[in-house]
């Protein structure tokens, strides 16, 4: 099921290319369709510099200065702190508190300068995906811009998740059974990042969102490394942007609906009349069931930590309903 009843083809496409929808990301059954960010990091690692300070230095190619880098994007950083200090909860580092800091303090050098360069359209991607929650916030809560549907491409923020966790890993902030570890970033990690191979089923993107839920929309960015496999194996990633709730697993799970909506297609923010989507776009789409996130109330709510062990519910007939104008 498509946009055509609520996108015109021959609008502006929502990506901000300024083609219309249908040159573009539209194509002829009505889905949206972007093209994952090339990343052009060149594997030589027989031929030159390894920066020991660089997780990615097995491939070779590094910059002899290391980058002090964000392992959380500064621009999503930005986006949720808007420029203040920033809310955040479930940081290795805090555990389960709620706490208010600067972005300054979640820097380390894991990169090198030209690896961070390289995996730079990661961030964009992830930032462009807080703007987006953030602005569909506003919107449901009575303010700010009305459009209607937004587009991201799937692909990208799969692999930012990724590079989260491998900063992590890499910049000692790990916390496992209650002691701060440093970890090796494993080598099958880095070449799915690089794109050199593909994702094994089962592993990548998830969105939990289960019947009668709740998903506080706070202003709030929450992350949460986690074991799937084995208690002292990290191999899957906890994360929420203004309470929406994702997961990256890097293990093929048992029961992988249990861990919510695989590679989601469609989310719907509604209240009364007002309706937001977002599209996320896939290059292999496994899926074109809609999730709604019906606004409820206003209030501060608990922080979104917890364990994620039910699976997302399918709302096919509502969601056709709602982009049918009905």
């Amino acid at each position: 099921m498509g946009l055509w009843t609520r996108y015109k083809p021959t609008d502006i496409c929502p990506c901000m290319s300024g083609k219309r929808a249908k040159s573009c990301c539209l194509d002829k059954n009505g889905f949206w369709k972007i093209s994952p960010s090339p990343l052009r990091i060149a594997d030589l690692r027989e031929e030159s510099f390894q920066n020991l300070k660089c997780y990615m230095n097995s491939l070779g190619n590094c910059s002899a200065k290391a980058s002090r880098e964000h392992y959380i994007s500064r621009g999503v950083l930005r986006e949720v702190g808007e420029g203040n200090d920033l809310l955040t909860v479930g940081l290795p580092f805090l555990q389960q508190e709620e706490m208010l800091i600067n972005d300054s303090s979640l820097t380390s050098k894991v990169l090198c300068e030209y690896h961070n360069n390289q995996l730079s359209p990661l961030d964009q991607s992830a930032k462009m995906l807080c703007s987006i929650l953030k602005n569909f916030k506003k919107d449901i809560e009575g303010s700010g811009t009305k459009r209607l549907v937004e587009v991201i491409c799937g692909e990208d923020i799969e692999r930012w998740a990724l590079k989260t966790l491998c900063a992590t890993l890499a910049s000692g902030n790990l916390v496992i059974n209650g002691q701060q570890r440093r970890e090796t970033v494993p080598e099958a990690w880095i070449a799915l990042l690089t794109g050199k191979t593909r994702w094994p089923i089962g592993w990548g993107l998830y969105l939990h969102s289960a019947t009668g839920q709740q998903n506080y929309s706070k202003q709030l960015f929450a992350l949460q490394p986690g074991s799937i496999s084995s208690p002292n194996q990290i191999d899957a990633l906890r994360f929420w942007m203004f309470g929406l709730p994702f997961v990256l697993l890097l293990h093929t799970p048992d029961r992988g609906h249990s861990f919510g909506r695989y590679h989601p297609h469609r989310l719907i923010w509604k209240r009364g009349e007002c309706q937001r989507i977002l599209e996320i776009s896939w290059n292999k789409r496994t899926d074109t069931s809609s999730e709604i996130f019906e606004f409820i109330t206003m209030g501060t709510g608990k922080s979104p930590l917890g364990r994620i062990d039910v699976r997302g519910v399918m709302t096919p007939n509502q969601a056709r309903r709602i982009l049918d104008g009905q």
